[in-house]
């Protein structure tokens, strides 16, 4: 069992999900799958925090902005979090903050989704444009889970599921559970793309299984 499971593994690492390469679509021409740096999300601006700041600010930024949301204040939580997105936004990936300014996209993302009350009209077009932008500028997985997830629910958006399969297979990739799940779950029922019943049982398994790195598991299967 052990070597059929590295053989997954190895496979997996070397050519991906199988037929999810190989097929150009329409939206790669419109930037669905575009690895580059998208332009900053265009939507009302607010105050920034200043063009220099740094970890410990972001931090404490952010910070404040999750009490607001933890307290059910969401729209004062926007109101933070889109300070720090227009603040932040364009630094370096490589910032020792961008993973908060990341979550950060990630956060304004969802609000777009679903909208505020009273305080915001939900806009799913714009949160596929703040999910796109975390997923392509930072690699971050969650956006990646997210504008995969939105994508193949088609919320408010086309459906598109071969696209929804490419960014959940980089969030799987980089160890995002509820992405190896769903991946899996698509594969496994040949949901929008080529059936692959053994590699998505394993995408499967391995979100079940260990921290949902494929290198844990390949360091216990050695």
């Amino acid at each position: 069992m052990s070597r059929i499971i590295l053989s997954v593994i190895f496979w997996t690492l070397s050519i991906g999900v199988p037929s999810l390469q190989a097929q150009q679509l329409p939206d790669e021409r419109n930037g669905i799958t575009q690895t580059s740096p998208a332009p900053v999300p265009t939507a009302p601006l607010t105050p920034k925090i200043g063009d220099a700041a740094g970890q410990d600010s972001v931090h404490a930024t952010w910070r404040l902005g999750r009490t607001y949301a933890d307290r059910g204040d969401h729209a004062r939580a926007f109101a933070v979090f889109r300070r720090i997105a227009d603040a932040c936004g364009q630094d370096s990936a490589g910032a020792p903050y961008s993973r908060i300014v990341a979550n950060t996209f990630v956060l304004l993302g969802k609000y777009y989704l679903k909208g505020i009350p009273d305080a915001l009209d939900a806009d799913p077009n714009v949160a596929q444009e703040f999910f796109l932008y975390a997923a392509s500028y930072f690699a971050d997985p969650e956006a990646q889970y997210e504008l995969g997830r939105l994508l193949l629910n088609g919320q408010g958006v086309p459906r598109n599921a071969m696209q929804a399969a490419r960014w959940l297979n980089r969030s799987a990739k980089n160890g995002n559970r509820a992405a190896q799940a769903m991946l899996g779950n698509m594969l496994l029922k040949g949901d929008g793309v080529l059936r692959q019943a053994p590699l998505g049982l394993f995408w499967l398994m391995l979100a079940n299984d260990g921290d949902g790195s494929v290198r844990e598991m390949d360091r216990r299967n050695v």
